[in-house]
């Protein structure tokens, strides 16, 4: 038999990540920090006015006074190397552009759709395209509305059902964080993509046509005056 005790994360293993996490808390416990209860990536300090999120290896932090953001670099300094952005400009991807005189934050992510329809060698489309999904138009003063019949759409070929998933996992992320139009669409193509059929491929292009119409999304958050106590 052999015993180890693993100090540090390793490639491939799958306890990895549990192991960065321990070390984590562990370390930052000594300096006063631990992670909220009942909130996933949260993170506070005991008495500081201090809080940071952390996303795999993105920390998004808010502070009020710069001795606190001080202490809170000197600690995670004291164990790992970090790079800093002092305009909290990017995180996870996602570009922030802050208005405090306005209260206002607007995200984006610029030339993601971009690349995206690069990668899927998407062409742009010749009629623009507003809307995420196809839908069926209602048939008025007709109580009963058919759906169509896509049972009898042909199966895509081996190459061709890869691109389902790739499309859908690229999208997905994009949605949730700043698009939500397109999220039932995805949604509707994720149940698809285990036996996906040509009537797919069809709303897939109709989906990527609507990102080509609207290529950047940006979302804006606005200051509210509610005092949450």
């Amino acid at each position: 038999h052999v015993y180890m005790e693993i100090w540090k994360g390793m490639p491939g293993l799958k306890q990895a990540g549990r192991i960065a996490q321990d070390r984590l808390v562990n370390h930052l416990a000594k300096y006063g920090y631990a992670p909220v209860a009942r909130t996933p990536s949260l993170w506070k300090h005991r008495t500081r006015s201090i809080a940071f999120t952390l996303v795999v290896g993105n920390l998004g932090i808010k502070y009020v006074n710069r001795n606190h953001f001080d202490h809170f670099l000197n600690a995670i300094r004291d164990q790992y190397s970090v790079t800093v952005n002092m305009t909290g400009s990017k995180y996870l991807g996602l570009t922030l552009e802050w208005n405090y005189a306005d209260g206002t934050v607007c995200i984006s992510m610029p030339g993601y759709i971009k690349a995206a329809l690069h990668k899927f060698q998407h062409p742009l489309p010749r009629q623009k395209q507003y809307a995420p999904h196809q839908w069926k138009p209602p048939q008025y003063g007709q109580r009963v509305q058919f759906s169509d019949n896509d049972s009898n759409s042909p199966q895509l070929s081996k190459t061709a059902k890869t691109r389902v998933p790739q499309i859908v996992g690229t999208l997905l992320y994009y949605s949730i964080a700043l698009d939500f139009t397109m999220l039932p669409a995805l949604g509707n193509l994720a149940s698809q993509q285990a036996n996906p059929t040509k009537r797919t491929m069809s709303d897939i292009t109709w989906l990527l046509d609507y990102c080509a119409t609207l290529l950047e999304a940006k979302l804006k958050y606005i200051k509210s005056d509610m005092v949450l106590w």
